[in-house]
């Protein structure tokens, strides 16, 4: 397993986690991706209905 750089933040991360933009063609980590900041990752159960 070899290790690559965040294109964004410059973090270094398994090359397997690293996201390929389809825009830019960057290697980004999930953070700097923002495919999840409207994902609400909290511990909080909500039942709703």
């Amino acid at each position: 397993m070899s290790d690559k750089r965040c294109s964004r933040c410059c973090m270094l991360f398994p090359e397997e986690e690293l996201l390929l933009t389809e825009n830019t063609g960057e290697w980004v980590c999930p953070d700097c991706s923002g495919l999840l900041d409207d994902e609400d990752l909290g511990c909080r159960y909500v039942e709703e209905g």
